[in-house]
């Protein structure tokens, strides 16, 4: 530790307000955990969350027609099918 620490400059230093020790961990002590979720499981939810995301920043039915009455250009981000798919979900 001592080494990493005088290759670091003191001003770099003065702006770390916490120094912690940690003890190494074994590689086989994480390897052996075992377990964690497959990479498609983890992709549909994140492909999900970004629909939602897509979503959720469209403009309210409220704002969408008063837009259209002050005929202001409103640019869907998603398709109409996923708007309607969340609003059936409630979301």
């Amino acid at each position: 530790m001592q080494r990493y620490l005088a290759r670091v400059s003191g001003p770099l230093l003065d702006r770390i307000d916490i120094h912690l020790e940690v003890p190494a961990v074994k590689y086989r002590a994480l390897a052996d955990q075992g377990g964690g979720e497959a990479s498609e499981a983890v992709r549909e939810r994140v492909d999900r969350a970004r629909e939602l995301r897509q979503v959720a920043e469209q403009p309210t039915p409220a704002e969408f027609l008063e837009r259209l009455r002050q005929r202001e250009p409103v640019k869907l981000r998603v398709s109409p099918a996923a708007i309607i798919r969340a609003m059936r979900e409630g979301r």
